[in-house]
């Protein structure tokens, strides 16, 4: 009975509903006890803050206080609803504008109380009138971790910090639109930039290697075809010429008495080792270094000191490159050589400065390229542009560059002649060619990338796009379905590229079968077109392709001229074995002219108007003739 309120003090002793049995005594809790009632003196009208104080009609006890909902300010609508602005029915209004205090993230818990103020560039709600945070906004990050001081603190489309996410740092470069830049030009990634790895341009450089990025350290990969790291020492990259005596074709390689070290073997002394046509021009390089030249002359580009035609072999006696070529190249009407210190000499036309002199002034004679400041290893000319590929893999052109032959990226040299060397945008370069208007270059991964007049697809980017600064070539090479190149030729409008397994990949002009008939029917996209031929090297001419398969010549795509030695003059897509030819070692096209050598003759066939083919005649050929030396 002391507790029960139904039996409180005693047995049918009932307390009222209000009340509670304590001790046997039914009674009312602390200070609500108004005699017959038990009020909450906080909030029962007819008992508000004292008993008996009833409320008037309308008024609701709040706190002990007898208020009007409908205008008060601190009770607006309910009990200890505040209103930072004015109650109007009940209900707060804000600026004139009618209020919920609970949800309005404008007007949380009271007028003025923005809830994007307290956590800034968040998504955040207002609940029972507490802002609340629910998460950032696009591009902003909360890298604190502490939203109630600071909210989402970072932008990370331009915080050099925090680039795109928290924690990624430019390593001293910009960030923009949630990419680091360096230099205004994005680097996604510092672990694998070679260009910037671990920071803003730190480029990784090996000399005459492929460069890599691990982890943000830079690495030395592959050595360019041609030179080796002899000395083991990565720092100072492959440092060895496999061309050079003492070290031919390998380290410590040191050719005896009565040879040198040509192409990057031990030969005798006076065998061809390098053939190459231009429009209606031939040159040959001996192993010893010494040039012969013969065919159109009339625009200087035989290089023997005068503008006439010949028939047959000339020997270019000029002091500055007679016995120190390395490598040799003929364009349209212009030829240019590498000699042993790496200067470049070139000869010939020179109507868009294609000779690199600074000027265009025509040499009959070979003059220096100016302003290359490293040593070349080789060269290419185009109908009126020459590159050249330097030893540290770049790639310097001078020229024409109404088609973006300078490769340098910018229009604004655009139609207007470069008469000395600017840098191609090509790195880790290995291998150079160039047609008509183009250019591509090998890269020690087995990539090509290509620049200039695309009308015919010859860039092999898979558009007709011409390019001002160079586009990888779709397939070949990492991340491709066809296996890196070794080797690469171009002429006018085509490129072929030579792959580890010897068969040639063609792409661009396919108007005369030059492409071949291998896997893949070009078409508008400019599809490239496999041969499986197991060559062992590769020359491209206007509109067709030679290759040496064992010590034998095949031909294949126009024959107009009889450039293929195909029977009647026919065009072919199956390469055409050249009859009469045997231990062949070298070839190299022109325009419609093609030749062979075993390394002590030279034999050629096709076009013959200005005695390009060397046999003391100008009548065409269908098959091979032999070339009449001094």
């Amino acid at each position: 009975t002391s507790s029960d309120r139904e039996n409180c003090g005693a047995c049918g002793n009932s307390c009222r509903d209000d009340q509670s049995c304590d001790s046997g005594t039914c009674i009312c809790a602390s200070g609500t006890d108004c005699g017959n009632t038990c009020a909450d003196l906080a909030s029962d009208a007819e008992n508000c803050g004292t008993c008996a104080n009833a409320c008037a009609s309308g008024e609701t006890c709040c706190g002990g206080s007898c208020v009007d909902t409908d205008t008060s300010k601190t009770d607006c609508g309910a009990c200890a609803s505040t209103c930072g602005g004015t109650c109007e029915g009940g209900e707060c209004s804000c600026s004139g504008q009618p209020t919920n205090l609970s949800t309005d993230v404008e007007n949380c818990g009271a007028c003025g109380s923005v809830c994007a103020d307290v956590f800034p560039n968040s998504d955040v709600t207002c609940n029972s009138g507490r802002c609340v945070f629910s998460g950032c906004l696009s591009d902003f990050a909360n890298c604190d971790q502490n939203p109630t001081l600071n909210g989402c603190e970072v932008d990370t489309t331009g915080d050099a910090l925090n680039c795109g996410t928290c924690g990624t740092s430019c390593q001293g470069g910009d960030c923009g639109s949630s990419v680091c830049e360096c230099g205004g030009t994005a680097s996604s990634d510092f672990q694998t930039d070679p260009a910037n790895c671990g920071s803003c341009g730190n480029a990784c450089s090996f000399a005459n290697a492929a460069r890599t990025c691990v982890a943000g350290f830079c690495q030395m990969g592959a050595c360019a075809a041609g030179f080796a790291n002899c000395d083991n020492i990565p720092n100072d990259g492959c440092e060895v010429n496999l061309g050079l005596n003492g070290d031919c074709g390998a380290c410590g390689v040191t050719c005896p008495a009565g040879k040198v070290c040509a192409n990057a073997t031990c030969q005798l002394d006076n065998i061809v080792v390098q053939l190459t046509g231009g429009k209606a021009h031939t040159c040959a390089r001996r192993a010893d270094g010494v040039v012969f030249c013969w065919g159109e002359g009339s625009g200087g580009e035989l290089g023997v000191g005068d503008t006439n035609d010949s028939d047959t072999p000339v020997r270019l006696t000029n002091t500055n490159i007679d016995g120190e070529v390395t490598f040799i190249d003929a364009g349209r009407s212009h030829t240019c050589a590498v000699v042993t210190n790496g200067d470049v000499y070139c000869w010939g036309a020179n109507t868009t400065g294609q000779l690199g002199t600074g000027d265009k002034v025509t040499s009959n004679s070979p003059v220096k390229v100016q302003g290359l400041t490293l040593p070349a290893i080789q060269v290419a000319c185009g109908s009126e542009f020459t590159c050249a590929l330097m030893n540290d893999q770049t790639v310097h052109c001078w020229g024409v560059n109404d088609k973006g032959q300078m490769g340098e990226g910018t229009s604004a040299n655009a139609n207007t002649p470069q008469l000395s060397p600017v840098e191609s945008n090509v790195t880790d370069a290995v291998d150079l060619c160039a047609g008509l208007d183009h250019v591509c270059a090998l890269q020690a991964d087995g990539g090509i990338e290509c620049w200039g007049f695309n009308d015919k697809f010859q860039l092999g980017d898979d558009t007709a796009t011409s390019r001002e600064a160079p586009v990888a070539v779709t397939r070949i090479g990492p991340g491709g379905d066809i296996a890196g190149a070794l080797d690469i030729d171009c002429f006018n409008k085509q490129t072929c590229a030579r792959l580890p397994n010897g068969d040639v990949v063609c792409w661009g002009e396919p108007s005369e079968l030059q492409l071949g008939g291998g896997v893949g029917t070009p078409g508008a996209s400019g599809t490239k077109v496999i041969n499986a031929v197991n060559a062992s090297q590769v020359a491209v001419g206007e509109k067709h392709v030679c290759i040496l398969v064992a010590d034998q010549v095949k031909c294949w795509g126009h024959n107009d001229r009889g450039q293929t030695s195909a029977p009647t003059n026919a065009d072919t897509n199956p390469p055409v074995t050249v009859a009469g030819l045997s231990n062949i070692m070298v070839i190299g096209n022109g325009w419609k002219h093609s030749c062979a050598s075993d390394g002590n003759d030279v034999w050629c066939w096709g076009e013959n108007g200005s005695g390009e083919l060397g046999d003391n005649s100008t009548a065409d050929k269908d098959e091979p003739v032999l070339a009449i030396w001094p």
